[in-house]
């Protein structure tokens, strides 16, 4: 695997993240707690307070409270992607204008944000107990599996999917081929997948691991849907061997 994800590293530009992609079993909560901190950065930096699950006693809006509700892996068979972190947030505000411009300063932060997080609900309320005028988002965040320096994407995830034998050709006691086939995940935030495809090919596609291993060949890919305006392919390339 490492001779093969050292391949990829050193012929392709286009990746900002090359790794071995994690198993499925991998605990969703780690990425809760770090999406949940950059939630917290993030609505700070609206000018409102942020807290976690309830308002600190005292202080008076802008403010804004969120609370984790999910937190999902993403997987591809049996590898992990990344893992969907879903948030209600809770805008408050003493005016409804203020609150619009809390909401809009709100929305201009998750567009500009590094990480794939998008708003996917928003309802208006009005406390009448409390006078505070309200505005409810539900929030996803896509942590990814594998973290970069700087910035998470673009990134080719590697896992070993099958291992077979294949019939032999002819009568030869003892000796069988084996293939081993991959699975190359390859996760973006801008639609340049195509450009990523041709790099992973030219790297690939003829590519010896050593003398006793057959050439790389290519063997299918397929669009994949992802949350949180990520663009997504698997690419599967396979080789072999003649085992004794």
């Amino acid at each position: 695997m490492q001779n093969l994800l050292d391949q990829i590293t050193n012929n392709t530009a286009g990746f900002n993240v090359v790794a071995e992609a994690p198993s499925s079993e991998s605990l969703a909560t780690v990425d809760a707690a770090a999406a949940s901190a950059e939630l917290h950065a993030l609505l700070e930096l609206t000018g409102a307070r942020a807290y976690a699950l309830d308002a600190q006693a005292g202080n008076t809006p802008p403010d804004a409270i969120y609370q984790v509700v999910g937190a999902n892996p993403i997987t591809i068979g049996s590898a992990r992607i990344a893992t969907q972190v879903t948030f209600d947030v809770t805008l408050r505000e003493t005016s409804y204008n203020a609150l619009l411009a809390l909401l809009t300063a709100t929305e201009t932060q998750v567009q500009s944000a590094a990480g794939a997080i998008s708003i996917t609900g928003a309802a208006a309320a009005f406390d009448e107990k409390t006078g505070l005028h309200m505005f409810g988002l539900e929030l996803q965040y896509i942590v990814p599996a594998v973290a970069g320096v700087g910035s998470d994407y673009p990134a080719v995830l590697v896992s070993l999917d099958t291992s077979r034998g294949e019939s032999p050709l002819f009568d030869t006691i003892g000796h069988q081929e084996i293939s081993d086939t991959y699975s190359l995940i390859i996760v973006s935030t801008a639609n340049d997948i195509a450009a990523l495809r041709t790099q992973l090919q030219s790297a690939l596609l003829g590519w010896q691991d050593s003398a006793p291993v057959f050439p790389m060949e290519y063997v299918a890919g397929n669009k994949l849907d992802l949350p949180g305006g990520l663009y997504a392919w698997r690419e599967q390339y396979s080789n072999g061997q003649i085992a004794a």
